[in-house]
């Protein structure tokens, strides 16, 4: 697991993100820190953690866990793992059943973006991603500076992870859902996270972030 501070300045308020499937910080360049410090975590290849960055997290008096898409399962099994407090944890258009018939993205859809993986369609996926337009022009200009096998083995990673590792508990105090996603389904979103969180719904594709200016707002 590969981490990027955006802003670190010894606030008392810090903002953990747990980024998608492919992605880093280049996307979020956008969003202003404002009075906050921000964590990225990002490339899921690997589940460790280094000590020294979970006691950095700790020192804060307020700890906000943000998480989208499968980082909304990484970031539940970080919190569950490293015993992170979260003053407050909202989940971004995924589930912790990441990989599930009504509630994620279903079993033989996700295999086959695997297996059938290459540059046009991986190409096609981010595009569906943004819901095409401008936002897909805007996350074009700034592309997660990562290369394709890279990203790749990631997503096989990811994989495996959801199948080895059981979570015990929701620690995820919101969920956003967005109206337009074409990846994690809205229904299926729905369908998760009734009962367990409180939902907000949105109009916004799977990259739901072009709503947001500033990172504290991720947290509201």
């Amino acid at each position: 697991m590969k981490h990027t501070w955006v802003n670190n300045c010894q606030n008392d308020k810090l903002i953990v993100f747990f980024n998608g499937w492919a992605c880093d910080s280049e996307g979020f360049q956008f969003l202003k820190c404002g009075g906050t410090d921000v964590l990225i975590f990002y490339d899921y290849s690997s589940l460790l953690i280094e000590d020294a960055i979970i006691d950095a997290i700790k020192s804060y008096q307020q700890v906000h866990v943000a998480a989208w898409s499968f980082g909304v399962w990484v970031a539940q099994y970080i919190m569950e793992i490293a015993q992170v407090n979260a003053t407050s944890a909202t989940a971004f258009n995924g589930t912790l059943a990441p990989i599930n018939e009504s509630a994620g993205i279903p079993k033989a859809i996700a295999e086959g973006t695997l297996q059938g993986l290459n540059d046009r369609t991986f190409g096609k996926f981010q595009r569906r991603m943004c819901g095409g337009g401008d936002a897909w022009l805007q996350f074009q200009s700034h592309p997660p500076k990562r290369s394709f096998e890279n990203q790749k083995a990631e997503l096989a990673c990811l994989y495996r992870h959801f199948q080895s590792h059981q979570l015990s508990t929701n620690s995820f105090t919101k969920a956003i859902i967005g109206h337009d996603d074409m990846i994690f389904t809205a229904k299926n979103q729905q369908t998760f996270w009734e009962g367990k969180s409180e939902i907000q719904t949105i109009e916004a594709p799977h990259f739901c972030f072009y709503n947001y200016t500033q990172w504290i707002q991720l947290c509201q």
